[in-house]
């Protein structure tokens, strides 16, 4: 995939120039302003990545890769030419869509007092939150030990969160730290036994419809409008005086 000339249908070699020679560090993402995700930000593919040599490596962001679909905020947008932005490499995020996959769950039947099973179409979030309430039932889980969990869940939010959350747990839910990291080991672990049925739930579903595909769904929706707002006649050069470009 040359994605120089890709980067070429949206600006002209100069601007390209421009760019390089102004920015010290920028990501040029190819988006359609209608392609949005679940939590209403922009998406779009990378087709460019800018560091000058001024920027040492270990300040470069290193999860941004050429071809990449990724999410940013509309206010983060640099400058702009048609369908290209430049946005600054902090505000880039990795996208990868939240697709809800049909599986089975269980369900209560009040008219035989049993238990039984259900099909539901849930995103991962969903399907963890299931697993764990039924684990939590089938273990005969104390509430507390529950409610001790979701606290300190709540309360690690990051590096240098970690003690805390587990003291602010302690306290708050009345609990040993003895009992605490017992569960939260015990969970933990069956979360990894969660995530493992879920990937097999996922492949099966997605076999030939991987999230890189759903993305370009989109884009094939809308190709018309990709190829009516290429004109290079409507392409805004980019300034080559030095001054701020917002």
């Amino acid at each position: 995939m040359d994605l120089k000339s890709e980067i070429l249908k949206h600006i002209t070699e100069d601007t390209y120039n421009n760019i390089l020679n102004r920015q010290s560090k920028c990501i040029g993402i190819e988006s359609l302003s209608d392609v949005k995700n679940e939590s209403n930000k922009r998406v779009g593919r990378i087709l460019m990545i800018h560091y000058s040599d001024a920027i040492p490596d270990k300040k470069r962001k290193k999860t941004l890769l050429l071809g990449m679909f990724v999410s940013f905020n509309q206010d983060k947008i640099l400058w702009s030419s048609g369908n290209f932005y430049l946005i600054d490499p902090y505000f880039v995020k990795s996208y990868l869509p939240d697709p809800k996959v049909e599986v089975p769950v269980n369900v209560f039947d009040p008219k035989t007092l049993s238990m039984g099973r259900e099909i539901m179409s849930l995103t991962y979030k969903q399907f963890q939150e299931r697993r764990l309430n039924e684990f939590f039932v089938k273990k005969k889980m104390p509430y507390h030990w529950v409610n001790a969990y979701n606290n300190f869940r709540r309360v690690f939010t990051g590096k240098g969160q970690y003690y805390l959350a587990i003291n602010s747990t302690i306290k708050h839910c009345w609990i040993t730290q003895g009992d605490l990291l017992h569960i939260i080991s015990v969970i933990n672990n069956h979360k990894k036994a969660i995530k493992n049925e879920w990937m097999k739930y996922i492949n099966n579903q997605m076999k030939n419809n991987n999230s890189i595909k759903i993305i370009e769904e989109l884009y094939k929706e809308n190709e018309t409008t990709i190829v009516e707002e290429r004109d290079l006649t409507k392409v805004i050069d980019f300034p080559k005086q030095e001054t701020d470009c917002h």
